[in-house]
């Protein structure tokens, strides 16, 4: 009977140790994961502040703007969203090809003699430039209707364009 007790004892410490294990390999597994995906944290605050380029994914694009070499790339705005929400029309919009900190992005809304211009900074991306997102209360637009949306990115002698977006406001 006693043997038996021991037999229970040793299995149960067995399971403990494995355990103990196991809970140690995942808790590694999950450390390193969220190092892999957060990268380099230790940037120093004069590297962020100034115009650069993502070290960890140079688009051939941002590679060409930073050596002056604009001439033989392609850059484009796409708009990803354009809607009005609620009382507020949203945008979102990135610039292909290019991942440079710098420069803005215009916003020109046009029905036929009604022009709204806006504008917002643009930030490096892994693979883009984003276009900050844009909200404008529908209360600042002079009419509803439908305005056609272009958007113009300019920033060291880079500039691209976006193709006319139709987005419907209503007042």
């Amino acid at each position: 009977m006693k043997r038996k007790m021991r037999d229970k004892k040793t299995i149960l410490r067995i399971f403990a140790v494995l355990a103990a294990v196991a809970l140690v390999a995942a808790g590694t597994f999950v450390a390193v994961l969220r190092l892999s995906d957060t990268g380099n944290d230790e940037t120093d605050a004069t590297e962020s502040a100034a115009p650069a380029v993502d070290e960890n994914a140079k688009a051939e694009g941002a590679e060409k703007a930073q050596e002056g070499d604009v001439d033989n790339v392609e850059y484009s705005v796409f708009i990803v969203d354009a809607a009005q929400y609620d009382d507020a029309v949203e945008v979102r919009s990135y610039v292909e090809n290019l991942t440079v900190t710098g420069g803005s992005c215009v916003y020109s809304f046009v029905q036929g003699e009604h022009v709204l211009t806006k504008s917002t900074a643009a930030t490096a991306d892994a693979t883009t430039t984003i276009c900050a997102p844009l909200v404008v209360p529908v209360s600042e637009f002079p009419a509803s209707g439908s305005y056609s949306l272009t958007i113009d990115y300019d920033f060291g002698g880079v500039s691209a364009s976006s193709e006319t977006k139709i987005v419907e406001v209503e007042r």
